[in-house]
């Protein structure tokens, strides 16, 4: 398979390993997460049942829009630094940053630490031996289901692994965090994508939202609601242009759903923003074209 060929790149005349390839990352074994190495296999495991027969067992999975790499060990061939989750059927889910390096032919999974439970990573990246990931974390006496804290995490790479640096407190997480970036839709339930060739966008500026609902443009009021991390959106206007097919459909179950969105979030990088619809709940989720994930700026708050 290419996959488990090993890229090579060539420096100064001589041949060093590239950074793990995402195939391979989906495919390789990383511990530091169970009691046991953990296994992937397209970028998933699944344990035994906690009880012979029982619905519930422990899972591991690969987030693969985290993926960054460097050269963190200083040898001339880079690293690659990944998110992974587990859960085991509870409501926790646990985040942990694994680096991975291409050694003697395969990949070696050579540190992994703990992250937190239900941390909302909004970015990562890979500063010299550094690896620093800003995220919104828990506070002082804050519920697990619920952070708010800003925070920068920085790890040091080590001979002996990942070292944890003081974390940075930045404040508390607000509406104005989601502007100076374009949020491009993935899903409209938090896991269907959109139908090919549907673009559907979403702007914030000073109190304003706005965007293209996949044919017509749209804009509205967008403010804090009563509670941390809570949103309150339109009442949305929209241009008129004629639209058939897709795009159409889309948009008018699009701007229903953004403005009974309640709840703003980040999940690897991605805008989470949470709507009610009818007796349930559902997700718009977003990537942007300004990748988040490789924003953090170094340490030592050099551009």
């Amino acid at each position: 398979m290419m996959a488990a060929v090993m890229a090579v790149i060539v420096m100064a005349g001589q041949t060093a390993p590239a950074a793990p390839m995402l195939d391979q990352l989906k495919n390789a074994t990383y511990v530091g997460i169970d009691v046991e190495p953990v296994r992937l296999e397209n970028g998933i495991s699944e344990g035994k049942p906690f009880r012979p027969g029982g619905p519930t067992r422990p899972r591991v999975g690969l987030l693969p829009s985290t993926l960054v790499t460097g050269d963190l060990d200083g040898d001339g061939a880079p690293e690659a630094a990944i998110l992974l989750w587990r859960a085991s059927g509870g409501s926790g889910v646990f985040t942990y940053l694994a680096v991975a390096a291409s050694r003697h032919g395969k990949v070696e999974n050579i540190a992994t630490v703990s992250v937190g439970d239900r941390e909302q990573v909004r970015s990562l990246s890979i500063a010299g031996t550094r690896i620093v990931m800003d995220l919104v974390g828990h506070g002082p006496d804050e519920p697990m289901c619920c952070p708010t804290q800003k925070q920068r995490r920085t790890w040091e790479f080590t001979g002996a692994g990942l070292k944890e640096l003081p974390t940075q407190v930045l404040g508390t997480i607000v509406v104005a965090d989601l502007e100076g970036a374009t949020w491009t839709l993935k899903s409209l339930d938090g896991d269907t994508p959109l139908p090919a060739g549907v673009t559907v966008s979403l702007t914030v500026k000073n109190g304003r939202a706005g965007g293209t609902g996949g044919c017509n443009n749209y804009s509205g009021p967008i403010a804090p609601g009563d509670g941390a991390r809570t949103l309150k959106v339109g009442p949305l206007s929209s241009t008129r242009m004629f639209c058939a097919g897709a795009g159409s459909e889309v948009e008018t179950t699009y701007l229903a759903a953004l403005q009974a969105v309640f709840q703003f979030g980040f999940a690897a990088g991605d805008l989470v923003l949470t709507y009610k619809d009818g007796d349930g709940i559902r997700t718009l989720r977003y990537e942007t074209s300004r990748p988040t994930l490789r924003r953090a700026p170094p340490p030592d708050g050099s551009s």
